[in-house]
């Protein structure tokens, strides 16, 4: 997911929070990435990251 910063760039956050067994987090982009490809996280797996209004399946956040 890319985010647009308080300057209007687009940056990829730096925190995410994921919903498996309970709420696991902060991690970093690297750790969710290595988790995705672990396929410890799936599409359909809850995230969110600041600047999101809600929680949502990985398969909906744009740049996932």
């Amino acid at each position: 997911m890319v985010v647009e910063s308080r300057a209007g760039v687009a940056q990829e956050p730096l925190e995410w929070w994921y919903l498996g067994d309970k709420q696991v987090g902060p991690i970093g982009q690297e750790e969710l990435e290595a988790l995705i490809r672990e396929k410890v996280i799936g599409a359909n797996t809850l995230v969110w990251s600041p600047g999101m209004p809600e929680w949502a399946p990985l398969c909906d956040v744009p740049g996932r």
